[in-house]
């Protein structure tokens, strides 16, 4: 049964109200013609009276007269009656014509509402003969759909990453306008208090970015501004110690990750020059900056990526000796091949140019001279790399040139030092080296360098 339409019952019940209220007046100026009639009635009656009072004292033109008088209101009443008459006939015909119509519209509404049950039916019996179809439903139709669901997925996936990228790049923008504002800053200011207590931070977003491809200009741009603003202001730093420790230990974490050229020229000024002014500042025991340069050192050291932070490292040797000496031994083990973990080919040289580079240096070997013990375990343990024939044919003829002049430094240095081990370390080189393949002139010819060079 289809349910019943709110808005039909409601023009059907204002259809109903509306003859009510016609009946209702109709059934009022019928009364009123009544009254009216009765009252013309009891006019005739009395004047019929008085007529008939008065005939007898009248004159005979007087009765003519009163008769036509009687005749042309008797002609007035029937007119009247004969008017009310057709008023009633048509508010009669008008309400018979109102009911047919009323019928007519009951008619159509059940003809339309047999036609809505019918379509219900039809459309219970279509959703019977669709769940038929549903149950038969082939599983080519069903991939179809699983397909579609997947371009639908993939869509909403590809659209999210591009309103993702849209944001990154909305954000790059906006930081490239602050560090553009910064530059500006830097140039103008002669307070720069506030650049200086964020540039730990700076440093902090260069170490996490450094070797991301896709922020290489943004970084790079970074340190540009730290580079200006070291050459402008530099003189101004020991005023805030209190920044100076810790942006030094940022910005060699960030040398230790072995960044680009470009980056790293910048980082390496901004270090040297914190460096410098730390000495300057003399912020008490050296072990903590010792033991931040080990870190960096070793970090430098077991990279893949040759480092370009060597003029770092040699401005630390050129400044302060003491702590040139507290690295050395660092040095030593990282010189070595394959053993205890030790550097990889590519950044070898490295090691070797700085270690090369502080033993050459007079005052560290002042130092060496004063306390030898050390340094003479570290050469003992330095030419038991050469042992392994496999790993000498492996090195380049570059890194074993490298080699020789290092040993004829310690030679330079052991010359002087009263120790009871230089004929000990000559023979142990000697035995290593006699363990090389003879059939290799290359390396024949090294051979003779070393003991050449090695000698006291």
């Amino acid at each position: 049964m289809a349910p019943i339409n709110p808005n039909k019952q409601h023009k059907k019940q204002r259809i109903f109200n509306q003859k009510q209220k016609s009946q209702k007046k109709d059934n009022k100026n019928f009364a009123n013609k009544q009254k009216k009639m009765a009252e013309l009635k009891h006019k005739e009656e009395g004047f019929q009276d008085e007529v008939e009072s008065n005939v007898e004292e009248k004159p005979q033109q007087q009765i003519k007269k009163q008769a036509s008088v009687e005749k042309v209101g008797q002609k007035k009443i029937s007119k009247q009656k004969q008017d009310q008459k057709a008023k009633l006939q048509n508010k009669k015909d008008n309400n018979k014509q109102a009911v047919s119509k009323q019928d007519n519209k009951k008619q159509k509404d059940q003809k339309i509402k047999k036609q809505k049950e019918k379509e219900q039916s039809d459309d219970e019996d279509s959703s019977d003969i669709e769940i038929e179809d549903e149950e038969l439903f082939d599983q080519e139709a069903l991939e179809n759909q699983n397909e579609m669901l997947g371009n639908l997925a993939q869509m909403k996936k590809s659209s999210t990453k591009k309103s993702k990228k849209e944001k990154e790049r909305k954000v790059t923008e906006f930081k490239f306008r602050v560090l553009d504002m910064l530059e500006i800053f830097i140039k103008k200011t002669k307070n720069p208090q506030i650049f200086i207590q964020s540039l730990a931070q700076l440093f902090q977003t260069v170490k996490d970015n450094a070797n991301d491809k896709e922020k290489q200009s943004f970084v790079e741009k970074i340190c540009q501004i730290v580079r200006k603003f070291f050459e402008r202001h530099v003189k101004m730093l020991p005023e805030y110690r209190d920044n100076i420790e810790e942006c030094f230990t940022e910005v060699v974490k960030v040398l230790a990750k072995q960044p680009k050229k470009s980056i790293n020229s910048a980082l390496t000024f901004a270090a040297i020059s914190l460096f410098k002014i730390r000495l300057q500042m003399n912020l008490g025991d050296i072990s903590v900056l010792v033991s931040t340069i080990e870190k960096a050192l070793e970090k430098s050291a077991l990279k893949k990526e040759i480092s370009y932070s060597e003029e770092f490292y040699k401005e630390i040797i050129r400044n302060s000796q003491e702590i040139a000496f507290k690295l050395l031994p660092s040095l030593l083990k990282y010189a070595l091949l394959n053993k205890d973990g030790g550097a990889k080919d590519k950044n070898r040289q490295f090691i070797l140019s700085i270690l090369n580079y502080t033993i050459r240096n007079s005052q560290v070997q002042e130092l060496i001279k004063k306390d030898s013990a050390d340094f003479v375990a570290s050469i003992s343990n330095l030419i038991s790399v050469f042992d392994s024939q496999s790993e000498i044919q492996k090195k380049k003829i570059s890194v074993l040139n490298k080699y020789i002049e290092i040993f004829a430094g310690f030679a330079s240095i052991l010359k002087d030092c009263k120790t009871n081990k230089k004929e000990e370390l000559q023979n142990k080189l000697k035995e290593s080296l006699s363990k090389w393949p003879e059939n290799d002139h290359n390396l024949k010819n090294i051979q003779k360098k070393f003991l050449e060079k090695f000698t006291f």
